[in-house]
């Protein structure tokens, strides 16, 4: 192999690790970014209505809301992989 065609190689493989690492980045920044949307409006809620009180509440919400879709669907293969 020409040593021209071994640097084109390498450097081919460190752009595409480059772009997945971008491309993994924006997924996350992406799911962070629907999360933060339900705090603030679950914020919003609170402050609107004056719902202190139900604030434990909505936070407790808020989580399950993201768990249920973002891991939900992940746990819910498992069980039937599983055979429960």
């Amino acid at each position: 192999m020409d040593p021209r065609e071994r640097v084109f190689a390498g450097w081919q493989r460190l752009v595409s690790a480059k772009l997945m690492a971008v491309i993994v980045m924006n997924e996350f920044l992406f799911l962070f970014r629907k999360v933060k949307y339900i705090f603030c409006e679950m914020l919003v809620l609170i402050k609107q209505h004056r719902y202190y009180f139900f604030a434990p509440l909505f936070f407790l919400l808020a989580i399950i809301a993201f768990f249920v879709y973002y891991v939900g669907p992940s746990v819910v293969i498992a069980f039937i992989y599983a055979g429960v």
